[in-house]
């Protein structure tokens, strides 16, 4: 029997180790579980965080697009009404002086349908 004693308290201690072992890894493991809840959860967070920066830099660029595309139009139809104005004064100077060749050119026609100078 003094034998059986010593193994009995080897056997008691090696099951008492393999019982915190166990609880350790249990406990690892649910450590662990809870870490990759929490990295999912960060993870979901990241992503919806950058889908909201992401939709908001859209946003902010559709904006200014809109904004640079006003001002493009708006120089634009300032370029056209100057185009026309020039073309208009234009048209005016050209009217004014073919009015004033109207007189020499009706003369110089006349004399050489006629054959003869016009009075």
């Amino acid at each position: 029997m003094v034998l059986y004693k010593p193994i009995r308290n080897i056997l008691q201690e090696r099951k008492q180790n393999i019982q915190n072992l166990e609880s350790t890894v249990e406990k690892c493991n649910a450590d662990a579980e809870a870490s990759e809840v929490s990295y999912n959860k960060g993870l979901d967070e990241a992503r919806q965080k950058g889908l909201e920066q992401k939709n908001a830099l859209i946003k902010e660029a559709e904006t200014h697009e809109r904004t640079l595309i006003s001002e493009l139009n708006q120089k634009a139809m300032k370029e056209m009404e100057q185009i026309k104005q020039r073309i208009q004064n234009d048209v005016g100077k050209a009217k004014m002086k073919l009015a004033e060749e109207i007189e020499p050119f009706a003369q110089a026609i006349g004399q050489k349908i006629l054959g003869r100078a016009l009075a």
